[in-house]
């Protein structure tokens, strides 16, 4: 089968870099799909004003196409104006689709198969509906209902959809009308979109994303303190400050290890917020240096995260997690026998399960061993099966 691909960051040696995970699990599902024998090709975002560039990788060929906007939201190093920003989200709302169309239409691929599509827009699905080609989506993000992607503001979860973000995602939201196919991570992040109605006549499906190979965990040494880990954006919606004071008002003794970027003004803040207690900041760390160095992840996100892929390769580390019931937090657990789930909204209970866990190490093991069993739901021969059966379905619609 040939599939095209598009993904607005997808990391090759040429352009490496990686600012989610969707782009990272996006890379892996193309990989394993190139291994089993699909024909694999790739459109990304590149600068405003670029020519489109090819490049190989192995048996895959990735197409970098410009960004037909005003400036490249990937570009963390430029800061822009509140109105700057509203005229990029309007004008990326009704996307130019010209490149995307001349790719089609030279590709014919069998199945056109989108994940995060911001900067590209939702323009490749109206190429494709042009060229008949049939369209996969999977949902990564809220994209398609807020521009920011996340559905939360002012510290809060968006109980509704405000007036912005349904003048800013109009044609997006009126395009996803053309998928054939709708994906998403999780249930938790595939629902909000089918209340609102978008993807009208599109089969439903829920795939996780694929995990790399197996990760080694340390057992966790008698007599020592439980060290509690945060690997990812150490950003507010990901719960980072709660998670923090949680640690300063422990009862109990236990160590707080914070893995990925942090520039000076959030380390000081959460360190003031710690209650004097010591927290370990490794910066930027594999994920196997990071399992290897904690005996519990803790996943305090308050905004509603679709599926936070580092519960899943905890798991294949055999390492249990502790996580909010927002989102896809629940499903990615797995069960209450390999974690521990908590209510974020209810007053000190991230505290009261830090202290009841680092009370318990007996209890850490045997929840590691079953977080451990249940890795193989993310092998990639499982999802490849599954998305498989979805490319099979959506080509059969084609024409």
């Amino acid at each position: 089968m040939r599939i095209l691909m598009v993904s607005a960051l997808f990391p090759t040696p040429s352009a490496p870099k990686v600012l989610g995970g969707a782009e990272v699990v996006a890379r892996r599902l193309a990989d394993a799909l190139v291994a089993r024998g699909a024909t694999i090709t790739v459109v990304r975002a590149g600068p405003p004003g670029t020519v489109v560039k090819e490049e190989e990788v192995g048996a895959m060929r990735v197409l970098t196409v410009p960004i037909r906007n005003r400036y490249s939201p990937f570009d963390t190093e430029q800061e822009h104006g509140a109105l700057a920003k509203l005229l990029w989200h309007a004008r990326d709302d009704w996307g130019a689709s010209a490149d995307l169309r001349d790719v089609i239409g030279r590709e014919r691929p069998d199945v056109l198969h989108t994940h995060n599509i911001g900067a590209l827009s939702t323009g490749v699905w109206r190429a494709a509906a042009a060229e008949k080609v049939p369209i996969v989506h999977t949902l990564h993000d809220y994209y398609l209902l807020c521009p920011r992607t996340t559905r939360f503001r002012y510290e809060t979860v968006c109980a509704r959809q405000c007036r912005d973000c349904r003048l800013l995602t109009h044609q997006r939201r009126a395009d996803t009308s053309m998928v054939g196919d709708v994906v998403g991570v999780s249930h938790a992040v595939l629902q909000p979109h089918l209340d609102k109605k978008l993807f009208a006549i599109a089969r439903s499906h829920v795939v996780p994303n694929i995990i790399q190979a197996e990760l080694a965990a340390r057992p966790h040494m008698p007599g020592t303190p439980v060290t509690f880990g945060f690997l990812g954006r150490i950003t507010l919606e990901k719960g980072v400050e709660r998670l923090v004071q949680a640690f300063g008002a422990m009862r109990g003794d236990s160590r707080l290890v914070f893995g990925g970027q942090i520039d000076d003004a959030m380390k000081a803040r959460l360190t003031a917020l710690a209650g004097g207690k010591a927290i370990d900041f490794l910066g930027f760390v594999s994920p196997a240096e990071f399992f290897a160095a904690i005996d519990v992840l803790v996943v305090p996100s308050i905004w509603e995260d679709p599926l936070p892929t580092v519960i899943l390769e905890a798991q294949t580390a055999g390492v249990p997690a502790i996580g909010s019931r927002r989102g896809g937090i629940v499903e990615a657990m797995g069960g209450d026998d390999a974690s521990w789930i908590y209510d974020p909204d209810a007053p000190d209970a991230l505290r009261d399960m830090l202290d009841r866990v680092a009370a318990d190490p007996t209890a850490i093991s045997a929840r590691a061993a079953a977080a451990h069993a249940l890795a193989i739901r993310f092998k990639a021969e499982a999802i490849v099966a599954q998305y498989s059966a979805v490319y099979k379905v959506a080509a059969s619609t084609a024409g």
